[in-house]
């Protein structure tokens, strides 16, 4: 697993929406079979060191990865992710913050989502992007080279209110099965343009 393509997932306390996020990507993975080609990770920017994930969230989806516990997000992570996507802003102007290198592959879900959208079209009808050199053979090079083009189509993303980037931090005893909706249609979309690429 050494040779994957490596994602990492961002959100504040690693507890909800990160951890939620790491386990459907990787479900939606296996099930796309990319599970040996993409490696899905996720930690916090302000995590306690082996919390316990959010109930309401492991309820939401029995099967993704809970079992390991928060965890905080470090340089060395990000600097070995070959796409990093936080649940908000604040989270990913922190990692830029630890790691300026990381800025042109990181992205909130949400603007991932959205310029999975404006891509995914025109490859799934084997249609070059415009402007974009040919893609690579080999599976890996391919998803490194669509970090390249997402960060290239960002345009698509300037007429958004900034607010619209955002997964709200809604972690708590009320419920907010509405943030798993968001994650879980984030990643759908995410997952469905690293699939085309690299099918």
């Amino acid at each position: 697993m050494d040779a994957a393509f490596r994602v990492l997932i961002v959100c504040r306390a690693n507890v909800c929406r990160s951890p939620l996020a790491e386990g459907l990507m990787a479900q939606a993975l296996d099930r796309a079979g990319l599970s040996s080609t993409v490696l899905v990770e996720s930690a916090g920017t302000h995590a306690g060191v082996g919390e316990a994930a959010c109930p309401q969230a492991m309820h939401w989806s029995p099967a993704a990865g809970f079992g390991r516990g928060s965890r905080g997000v470090t340089a060395q992570l990000l600097g070995a992710s070959d796409l990093v996507l936080a649940a908000d802003r604040e989270s990913r102007a922190e990692c830029a913050l630890l790691d300026p290198a990381c800025r042109p592959r990181m992205f909130t879900l949400n603007q991932a989502a959205v310029v999975a959208d404006s891509l995914r079209g025109p490859l799934e009808d084997g249609l070059p992007i415009e402007g974009a050199p040919s893609m690579p053979i080999d599976p890996r090079e391919r998803l490194t080279w669509l970090v390249g083009e997402m960060d290239a189509a960002r345009t698509h993303l300037s007429a958004r209110p900034g607010d619209s980037d955002d997964i709200a931090d809604r972690h708590g005893p009320a419920p907010h099965s509405d943030v798993f909706v968001e994650v879980e249609g984030a990643v759908t979309r995410i997952v469905g343009l690293l699939a085309a690429v690299a099918g």
